[in-house]
Order: C-alpha cells, then structure tokens, then sequence
C-alpha cells in the first residue's frame, strides 16, 4: 500500500488492518483504505494523478467504523441530522472444486433470475449490474451495488451507531432476498463495514458462500451454484489480522466504481506466489502477520 500510495523516500504509513478469508490451499486478503487528505503527505505519482483528476476531497469522512447492535446514544440536545442515500455494496465470493466458469457463463445464467428475485427487495433499488472478479484457478467473485434512498442520520458520524443497526438490518435482508427462497428460514450474514461521508453511508458487504449455510437457494443462488459446479466447504469466515515480515507481489487488473456523484472506488488486485502456511486454518496468525506486513508495503 505504501508502495502504491506514497513517494519512495517518504515517510510510511499505517493503513488498515486486512480481514482475511482462508482456504485449504491458499488465503485471500481484503484491504479497504478511505482515503482522507492529511494521512499521506507525499503521494505516489499514481495517487496525486487521481486526487488530481478528482479534485478536493471530502475531510470529514470517518475511517471504517464496525458494527454493533447497541441502542442508540442519548444526548442532551436532539442531534442535527441530514437526509442522503445509504449504498449496499455486495460481494459474493465462491470456491469451487473445478476450474471457475467462464465471466460470459455466469453472467448469462444468473443475472435473468437476479432481476425476478429482486422484484421482493422493496426498499433497495440496484444501481450496479452483476459483475463477475476471476480471483483464482477455484475461486471468483460478484459484485453488485443498491441505493436506499432518503435516509435519516445523524450529521454527526459518531452518533450513528443505531443508523448502522437499521442498516444493517437492512443488508440481511437484502442478502436473504437475493439468495434464499421467500419461505425458507433466514440466514444471518456477517456484519458489513461501514464508510461515512457527510451525506451518504456506505455498507460494504462480502460472503464467503459455504455449502450448508443455504439449505433453500433462490433461482439467482441456484444458477449460479449450477454453472460453477461443486464448492469447496472449508473456506473460513473472515479472521481479524495483526503485523509482520513480507513477500513478493505481481499484479492483476484494475477497476473503477462510481459509488455516489461524490464518492468512487478504485480496486486491484495481487498475488504473492508459493507461501508456505499451516493447512489448519486456524494456526494462521503469524502467515496473516506477515501479508499483513506485504499489504502495508504494497500500499
């Protein structure tokens, strides 16, 4: 990230914590880095072009903040609050046994029943279409954005814990919506992570699809689990991280994302090839140190 971000002779920075997904044979890191202007005092030729072509940009936003479900807090004087859409930024990853469909594939066998089964999500309206990430050789993800318009939040971002709660509650079941059948029991997914601007929340959403969590697929869920064949069913939820030693990295293609007329997202991806690490998943805290050591020099 500092490589990516920051002049060469510049002073390093401290970027965020990645939240890994493991499997048996390799392991994933999800780095989410909110740019605010005073962390990086000497950007990279890449970042001064975008900040560039951007122009100024919002200070006020608030790092990512997790989610609880505490009641909200109480002040003396009622908070100012403001009006502006929440976005839902969703992203399903899946394992296979086999070598992962093709992007043509996928998309024609799912997006038909994406459009019937979001007839029940109401209160949500799809402002990105299916889009399909080959990550690996077993293993792709999609993605899709939603807009839920005129929400009322706090102005200030500290005070929206029982907005993130709300939205939350919103998130689950948009998820169920997409990929559980109307009468089945409902599945709770993980908490989302949110982003804050002045006038707009972001909930980023990511599952990892497990064979077991969804007894009852919707049409969407289904199609999909057809063209990619048998899943893996070791893949663990995402494991919180610490720092340490690097490795080597190549690169992958990049994408932009327009979030809201205010906000956008740049994302990439890399791989470090040949790590050695323990099969069990849950013996891997010093390999997590370490891609957490090769995610802050990246950067």
């Amino acid at each position: 990230m500092n490589g990516l971000l920051i002049q060469p002779n510049a002073s390093p920075f401290t970027f965020p914590q990645a939240n890994f997904t493991h499997l048996p044979n390799e392991i994933g890191a999800n780095e989410e880095y909110v740019y605010q202007e005073g962390d990086i005092n000497q950007p990279s030729n890449f970042l001064a072009a975008i900040l560039a072509v951007s122009g100024p940009t919002t200070t006020t936003a608030s790092p990512v903040i997790a989610t609880t479900n505490s009641p909200a807090v109480t002040t003396t004087a009622a908070p100012r609050t403001v009006v502006g859409p929440v976005f839902i930024f969703v992203r399903l990853v899946f394992h296979t046994n086999n070598t992962v469909p093709s992007e043509s594939d996928v998309l024609a066998k799912g997006s038909p029943f994406l459009n019937v089964d979001e007839i029940r999500l109401n209160d949500t309206v799809r402002v990105q279409n299916l889009t399909y990430e080959r990550i690996s050789d077993n293993s792709f993800a999609l993605s899709l954005a939603y807009k839920i318009n005129d929400v009322t939040f706090p102005e200030n971002v500290t005070l929206r814990t029982e907005t993130q709660a709300r939205i939350q509650d919103s998130v689950n079941k948009l998820m169920n919506g997409l990929l559980i059948q109307p009468n089945a029991s409902p599945f709770t997914f993980p908490q989302a992570n949110f982003t804050h601007l002045p006038n707009e929340i972001g909930a980023n959403e990511e599952y990892v699809y497990q064979e077991g969590d969804i007894n009852q697929p919707s049409n969407f869920l289904a199609a999909i689990l057809a063209v990619s064949g048998p899943t893996t069913t070791t893949a663990s939820p995402v494991i919180a991280t610490t720092n340490s030693p690097a490795v080597t990295t190549t690169a992958a293609p990049r994408t932009v994302v327009g979030l809201s007329d205010n906000s956008f997202a740049l994302s990439l991806a890399y791989k470090i090839n040949d790590v050695t690490f323990p099969e069990n998943v849950n013996l891997r805290t010093e390999t997590q140190a370490r891609i957490q050591d090769s995610v802050n020099k990246l950067l």
